[in-house]
C-alpha cells in the first residue's frame, strides 16, 4: 500500500514537472514569435504559437496572438477561423471578439462583424472597450445616433477611458446638438492632456464658441447650441440644452462683443458661477461643472480657460502666460496635483 503511495505520488510530481515545463516552453515560444513577427518572419511566428498552444491550450493568449499574426498578414480567413473558435470556447478574452470583428471587417463581412462584438458584449457586458468597438463600427458606417448610444455606453462602463469622450465630443461638435460636444470634450481634454487629440478638440471648442455665438450689428447676438425643443425621455420636459445651458450662457456673454479668450475666460467663469448660484447643479449634477468650480474657488479659473482653448490662438495664449507667469505657475502646480477624476458615483454621460 506504502508503495502504491509513493509511485502515485511520483507520477503527480512528474505530471506538474511536465505541465510547468511545457508552459515554459510555450511563453519562450511566444516571445520568439513576437520578434520573429517583428523581422517580418510570419510563417515561422506562426509556428511557434501554434506549438504554444498545444503545449498550454488553457492560455487563450497564445491563440489571440496568431489570430493577430495571421491579421497583420492579412489572412483574415485564418484569423477568422482560428478566433471564432476561440471566442465560442469558455475562457475567451474581449480581444479575441475585438480581432474577430476588425478580420470580418477586413474581409467584407461587416454584419458578421456587428454579430461577433454583439456576441463579445453578451458574453462579457462590462467591457466598454467592446462598446467602444461597436461605436467606432457605425461610426464608419455614418450611422452617428448608433454610434452615440454604443459609445455612451462605453462611456458608462469605463467612466475615466478619455476616447470614449474623445468619439462623443467629435460627433457633438459637427451636430446641432453641440452642447454634449462642449461637455464631451472638455471632460476629453482634462483626462488626456497632452496629445495631438488634445490639441483638436481644443481648437474645436473654441471654433464652436465662436460659430455658436454670433455678435450682430445691432449690439445684440444670437446664441445656438442645441436644436431639441423636447427631451427624448420626458415628454415637454425642456432639455438640458435650450433650458439651463443656453439662457446662463447667454446671461454670461451679454456684455461681450466678440469671441476670443480673454471674453471666453470672463463668459465661461460668469457661467460657472450661475450654475451653482442658481442651484442648476442639484436638479443637473455635472462632474465637469463640479471641477470646474473647484478650480474657480482655487483662484485658476483664469488661468485654466486659457490653457483649455489655448491651441486655437496660440499667441494669444503666449502671451497672456507671458504676462502672468506667477498665475501661471501656481495654476500649473496646482492643476498637476488636483486632476479630474471621475468615479461610478459622479459619471457624466448624455443619458443623465
Amino acid at each position: 500500500m506504502k508503495f502504491k503511495l509513493v509511485t502515485l505520488l511520483f507520477i503527480l510530481s512528474t505530471s506538474s514537472l511536465f505541465a510547468q515545463l511545457n508552459k515554459e516552453k510555450a511563453r519562450t515560444n511566444s516571445s520568439e514569435a513576437t520578434r520573429l513577427l517583428e523581422n517580418g518572419q510570419s510563417e515561422q511566428s506562426v509556428a511557434l504559437l501554434e506549438e504554444a498552444i498545444k503545449l498550454d491550450p488553457e492560455n487563450k493568449s497564445y491563440t489571440y496572438q496568431l489570430g493577430n499574426v495571421y491579421y497583420l498578414a492579412k489572412k483574415y480567413t485564418e484569423a477568422i477561423t482560428i478566433l471564432s473558435a476561440a471566442g465560442s470556447r469558455n475562457g475567451s478574452s474581449e480581444q479575441i471578439f475585438m480581432l474577430l470583428a476588425n478580420s470580418y471587417l477586413k474581409s467584407g463581412q461587416k454584419e458578421k462583424a456587428v454579430a461577433a462584438l454583439e456576441a463579445g458584449i453578451k458574453k462579457f457586458p462590462h467591457s466598454g472597450k467592446l462598446y467602444f468597438e461597436m461605436g467606432e463600427l457605425y461610426s464608419s458606417e455614418n450611422n452617428p445616433s448608433r454610434a452615440i448610444f454604443y459609445y455612451e455606453n462605453a462611456v458608462e462602463i469605463e467612466p475615466e477611458s478619455p476616447t470614449n469622450y474623445y468619439a462623443l465630443a467629435k460627433i457633438f461638435l459637427r451636430s446641432d446638438e453641440e452642447v454634449w460636444g462642449m461637455i464631451y470634450g472638455e471632460i476629453f481634454i482634462n483626462l488626456e492632456r497632452n496629445s495631438p487629440k488634445t490639441e483638436e478638440i481644443s481648437k474645436m471648442l473654441f471654433d464652436t464658441y465662436k460659430s455658436e455665438i454670433k455678435f450682430l450689428s445691432d449690439n445684440s447676438f444670437s446664441l445656438s447650441f442645441s436644436k431639441k425643443a423636447v427631451s427624448d425621455t420626458k415628454i415637454f420636459e425642456v432639455p438640458f440644452g435650450i433650458g439651463v445651458y443656453e439662457p446662463l450662457l447667454m446671461e454670461a456673454a451679454l456684455k461681450e462683443t466678440s469671441i476670443d479668450l480673454a471674453s471666453l475666460d470672463r463668459i465661461r467663469t460668469t457661467f460657472n458661477k450661475s450654475y451653482f448660484s442658481s442651484r442648476k447643479d442639484k436638479i443637473y449634477p455635472n462632474v465637469l461643472f463640479s471641477y470646474q468650480s473647484k478650480i474657480r474657488l482655487a483662484g485658476h479659473m483664469e488661468a485654466y480657460n486659457y490653457w483649455l482653448l489655448k491651441n486655437a490662438d496660440d499667441a494669444g495664449f503666449s502671451e497672456w502666460r507671458d504676462s502672468n507667469k506667477e498665475k501661471w505657475s501656481r495654476f500649473s502646480q496646482w492643476f498637476d496635483q488636483n486632476k479630474l477624476k471621475i468615479e461610478d458615483k459622479d459619471k457624466f454621460f448624455r443619458a443623465d
